[in-house]
């Protein structure tokens, strides 16, 4: 294990012990006794999700809530992934690592390897058995114009299948519009209800008792978080993420309001909306740069040769190169 390694997992045991200290401030009569988790996407705003993991797995560990079910699409089904196994320290390297590939090349090329990599770390053995109606993953098949949501995976391949197919951004993650021509990022998280099917307007799930279990949205995108989802400058680890996320949570913990975390079911018609018109707007934005591609990719062999359009075209390619590492890394 290398020095930077074992600095990290150093820094979040200190973190670990940072959690304990802050549970103490929990009003645990106002404390939810059993919940399920939905984890947000949001690119590298994933770091925020995994301190809000950390703390919600502190509470787990320390039996003041019981967590049924963990739901997540894009970045936030690994987040999801990686809660359900238990937050290990030792794997927070692959989501650096990703950062770094990031502010290395530009691209996200190197996304696929990090998830095998950080899968495989999770799944020694190969069992993926124990994520049975625990983990939910979904993504978008663009044949059936429909979310798939998956909670049963047949081998560590088709649980890393799952995980890049939920964050599969046409064109942006390794320049294909589709994942294996078909599947693209989930846009929203797989939402419980009562009969455990797809998303609906029901927040609680129903158990055989009777009883309903109420649903903890991480929510990534926010007002104040979208424009970091991006950007990753003069960050050699994600100790800052982690700790905010921390924070979020313990101050939704406490006060019982935060900028990323609150329960389904208290969601006003205003949130509701808000959180379908995203996913409309990132389904409309995907829309747009394909046509552009169609447009372009028929424009003819006479202008594409051309020395105008050719020269217009790097110009715009090294402005955005620019921009990018001016103000995202």
């Amino acid at each position: 294990m290398s020095n930077k390694t074992n600095t990290n997992t150093k820094s979040t045991l200190l973190m670990r012990e940072y959690i304990k200290a802050l549970l103490l401030n929990v009003d645990l009569s106002k404390l939810k006794k059993e919940i399920n988790l939905i984890f947000d996407g949001g690119a590298f705003n994933g770091g925020f999700a995994a301190g809000v993991a950390m703390y919600v797995k502190a509470l787990e560990e320390q039996e003041l809530v019981k967590i049924d079910k963990v739901s997540g699409c894009s970045i936030g089904s690994a987040i999801a992934l990686w809660y359900v196994c238990g937050c290990q320290e030792e794997a927070i390297r692959f989501f650096e690592q990703m950062t770094i590939d990031f502010q290395d090349t530009l691209n996200l090329v190197g996304y696929h390897k990090n998830i095998k990599d950080f899968v495989h770390f999770l799944f020694p053995d190969g069992n993926v058995s124990t994520l049975k109606d625990k983990l939910y993953i979904n993504f978008y098949d663009t044949q059936k114009h429909a979310q798939n949501v998956v909670s049963e995976f047949k081998d560590v391949d088709h649980l890393i299948d799952c995980i890049l197919q939920s964050s599969h951004l046409p064109y942006i993650i390794d320049g294909n519009a589709r994942y294996k021509g078909r599947y693209i990022d989930g846009i929203l998280p797989h939402i419980f209800n009562g009969s455990g099917g797809s998303s609906g307007s029901s927040s609680s799930t129903v158990k055989n008792d009777g009883s309903t279990t109420d649903s903890l949205f991480i929510k990534l995108l926010t007002l104040h978080k979208c424009s970091r989802a991006m950007v990753v400058k003069c960050e050699a680890n994600i100790h800052y993420r982690l700790l905010s996320g921390i924070a979020d949570a313990n101050e939704f913990f406490t006060i019982g309001s935060s900028d990323m975390c609150s329960y389904v079911s208290q969601w006003s018609y205003f949130n509701i909306l808000q959180i379908r018109c995203r996913e409309m707007v990132i389904l409309f934005i995907i829309s747009m740069i394909e046509w552009i591609i169609l447009v372009k990719n028929n424009i003819p062999s006479t202008i594409k040769n051309s020395l105008l359009y050719n020269g217009c075209v790097n110009s715009i390619k090294g402005l955005c190169c620019d921009v990018l590492r001016r103000t995202i890394i």
